[in-house]
This record gives structure tokens, sequence and C-alpha cells, in this order.
């Protein structure tokens, strides 16, 4: 079964996939509802810095943005990511990857699998009118968004409730956000217009780049790949075959229910994802295997 629909009790998901999520106040509102676009006393202003050890918190405290020292394939490296701070696993949702010679910079020789991620412990991100940049230890510059950092002036940042990091401009605008550049996992609220590419993880201890993509392409079509790194070519083993279908939309909603729908009629072409009831928290995930699993939590069960 290529698709996997994860209806299992949440103790058995829990123990299936090490994902323990934090205890959810009762009296919080939809953890997955958006915040105000516009800059607020919970905003990231401009000149804050974030460094090691330190995070941005999303309003409810259900996502971090900061780094995250992990262990991949026995050895530790710093990722900037978003993740589950309360979860004991501190589950990593999204990761920044900085492959591209423009992101570099003059930075010194590292191989090219820790191109991809890590960054020096000791690094360091600022929040500036152009974006958000991320410093090595020499000030030098290692990552930043958005890559054109001349299309529009920040003026400030938000980590979501969402699981979205967002940068706003002074008409509360997203200039950037980390839902355009999403890694292994997809969370709701996350609508696909544009074409988007999920890369699946080497293995469940390794956050360098696997062998399976999931893609939504140009053509409307959402396509599972083996795609390993060592090849030019990639071979389809599933599609919803919706490329016949102009101007649809990708939707994950907070019920944890995956479709394609028509943009213009809003009409349901194809079903992806069969999640259940908003009294559980989704995510849903490319793994190293190659299957794309749906994955659940009810809210306000104690850990």
């Amino acid at each position: 079964m290529l698709l996997e629909n994860t209806n299992m009790a949440s103790s058995t998901f829990l123990h299936s996939y090490s994902l323990l999520l934090l205890i959810i106040l009762p009296f919080l509102p939809s953890v997955f509802s958006a915040t105000s676009s516009n800059c607020s006393a919970n905003s990231i202003h401009l000149n804050s810095t974030l460094v090691t050890n330190h995070t941005w918190n999303s309003p409810s405290g259900l996502f971090a943005f900061g780094f995250q020292n992990v262990l991949s394939n026995k050895e530790f490296m710093s990722v900037l990511a978003v993740w589950f701070p309360k979860d004991p696993h501190r589950t990593i949702v999204w990761y920044a990857k900085y492959k591209q010679t423009s992101d570099l910079g003059t930075m010194h020789a590292v191989s090219s699998m820790q191109k991809s991620l890590a960054f020096p412990s000791d690094s360091t991100v600022k929040l500036t009118n152009k974006g958000i940049v991320l410093y090595d230890q020499n000030g030098q510059e290692m990552w930043h968004r958005p890559k054109n950092n001349s299309i529009a002036l920040v003026r400030c940042a938000s980590m979501l409730d969402s699981g979205n990091f967002v940068l706003l401009d002074e008409t509360g605008k997203h200039v950037w956000e980390s839902f355009e550049e999403p890694t292994d996992t997809f969370l709701p609220g996350q609508i696909l217009a544009k074409p988007k590419s999920f890369r699946a993880r080497h293995s469940n201890t390794s956050f360098y780049d696997g062998s399976f993509e999931l893609a939504w392409q140009s053509d409307y079509n959402f396509v599972l790949y083996y795609s390993p790194q060592s090849s030019v070519t990639r071979e389809a083993y599933w599609a919803t075959q919706t490329n016949s279908y102009d101007e649809s939309l990708l939707v994950f909603n907070e019920s944890g229910h995956m479709y394609i729908k028509r943009s213009n009629t809003g009409k349901v072409i194809r079903e992806v994802l069969y999640g259940g009831s908003e009294e559980f928290l989704y995510m849903a995930r490319i793994d190293p295997d190659g299957l794309f699993r749906l994955y659940r939590h009810r809210k306000g069960e104690n850990l």
C-alpha cells in the first residue's frame, strides 16, 4: 500500500513513530489557526537575534523556530528548524537547506552532504529589513531568506501556531514563509498552489536527503518518485493522475483531510488522505521507506 492513513490508536502511533507531542491545554484556541498577519507584541521585531539554545515560539507554544542540535548518522549537527518544543523528541517539521551556491558565499569547504543542512554550532540568526540572515561565528553570511532580498522590506517575523514561520512587510503581507520551502512534512493549513517538492530523509536517524520524493507538479499531478541522489532520473510509483485538471489546489485541513480541488469551482477532484476530526493534531510525512503517512495525536491527551 503506497499511501498509509494511520488510524491506529494514539498510543500505538506514538510508539511506532516516536512522536511524543505536547499536552494541549483545554483552554487554548485551535492550535492551527493563523495569528494576525500584522506585527504585534508577539511578533519578532527587526534586529532581533537568535543563538543556540534560544527559540522564537508560536503564541500557544506549540511550535518553535531556532537551532536544534541533532544526532544524524552518529554525528551531531546544528540545524535551523521548526519543531514541537514540548515534545521530548523535539520532532522537527521543517529545516533549512542551503544547497545553492548563492547561499554559501565564501563559506569554508565542507562535505557536499553537510552543505545541505548543517550549520556551525555557534551560528547566529538576525532579522533585518532585508529578511532573515544566518551568520557563522566569523560573521560570514551562510543563508538568508527571501533569496531575493530586494523584493520588499521586512518589518517583522512570526512563528505561527500553524507551524509556518513567516516574514512580514509593513502591510502585513508575507514576504517569505517556511511553507514555501517544505522538507519532508506537510502540516494542516498548508495549501499548495505552486509546484513544490517534499524530499524524504535518508533514514529515521538521518537528516540527509533520501531516495524518495513527493512532488506537487506544475501540471497539478501529485506524484511519488523513487529518486536516488546518485541518479539523474527518477521513477514514478504512485500518482493522483490529476494532470488533466488545470488550476487546482492541494489542501490539507485541520481534520487531517488532504485532497485536490479545482480553484475556480472548489470541487474536490481527488482524495489523497483521510483524517478524522479536529480532536487530533495531524501531520503528513514522506518517510524514508517511500510511504506517505498521516500521523495524529489526540489534543489534550496527557502524555
